[in-house]
């Protein structure tokens, strides 16, 4: 769930304009949590070679680094390297959603083949639940931004 969230959240957090105003970083906070249980919970992943560890593994790793650095940027402010590492780590989320919709035995092909009616009710949820979270984002961080007095009237009244 928490991988998916990340797919979908991806491109509004890196495509939406203007960057770095409140709901971007909120949205990312979000975006950054999904990738980290996502991250967490793939660790446990034992059924491409049972007891042992392997290149998913691996990549899991890789994207826990890249997503952190990421992260460790946007904290020092390094916008340019910020920006880099969490498109790179997006496009990761998607190569793996790719694997793991191209190997038929997994389980989002089988539930596509077996029951498309349930597949199609859990996209679309998915997809209204993402929304629901950029809608709900911004309509607070615009409901903040609008309470805050203006800068240059601040100072008008203070003589």
């Amino acid at each position: 769930m928490c991988a998916s969230l990340a797919l979908l959240l991806g491109p509004v957090v890196l495509l939406r304009r203007p960057r770095g105003d409140t709901a971007h970083r909120w949205l990312g906070r979000i975006w950054v949590g999904a990738m980290y249980v996502a991250l967490g919970t793939s660790m446990g992943i034992e059924q491409l070679r049972p007891g042992h560890l392997s290149l998913f593994h691996a990549l899991t790793a890789f994207t826990t680094i890249t997503v952190s650095v990421g992260l460790w940027a946007a904290v020092r402010g390094r916008v340019a390297m910020h920006r880099r590492f969490m498109r790179n780590s997006w496009f990761g989320v998607v190569g793996a959603f790719v694997g793991a919709v191209a190997v038929p035995s997994r389980d989002v092909p089988r539930l596509a083949a077996h029951d498309p009616a349930l597949f199609t009710v859990a996209v679309v949820a998915l997809v209204v639940g993402c929304g629901a979270v950029v809608v709900a984002v911004e309509v607070v961080a615009r409901r903040r931004w609008s309470a805050r007095p203006s800068p240059a009237l601040a100072s008008v009244g203070s003589g």
